[in-house]
């Protein structure tokens, strides 16, 4: 089991370095950084939307969630590539589904890049489905999915 709790401010550091190390095998694939990697994480966690798995105050996994009109939006999931495969992005699925649960939520949203096709997979096996596709004002291509709890 892990210890899922929220950012602490100092940890901003150390929470945009595990998001910068997970994703950055995805520029290539999209010419670009992607989304999470420009966030503003100190902001991020003031807000008190940002949840960790630190053993020993070593953040290895990201969990960036917030409530929006019909459901609790997952905006962010990454966990350090060395921890991957693992069950740490399982838990952090699991968490937030919970936290929707507990916020009177009966859906679960996400979104990814049209381009992270494993991660979609990846949803998918977890009964994610997919909703709908759209390009974001700044060009990016996003594939949008839910799940019904």
């Amino acid at each position: 089991m892990y210890d899922i709790r929220l950012a602490r401010a100092e940890e901003g550091a150390a929470v945009a370095g595990v998001v910068d190390v997970a994703y950055r095998k995805w520029i290539p694939v999209i010419g670009r950084k992607p989304a999470p990697m420009l966030a503003d994480y100190g902001k991020l966690i003031a807000d008190g939307v940002v949840y960790i798995i630190a053993p020993d105050d070593a953040v290895i996994a990201v969990l960036v969630i917030w409530p929006i009109a019909d459901a609790l939006l997952i905006e962010n999931i990454c966990v350090q590539p060395g921890q991957q495969r693992g069950g740490i992005g399982r838990a952090l699925m699991d968490f937030a589904e919970k936290r929707a649960q507990a916020a009177g939520f009966d859906r679960v949203r996400l979104y990814t890049n049209e381009k992270f096709e494993a991660n979609q997979a990846y949803y998918r096996k977890l009964g994610y489905a997919e909703t709908r596709r759209e390009i974001t004002a700044d060009g990016r291509r996003i594939v949008w999915m839910h799940k019904d709890l």
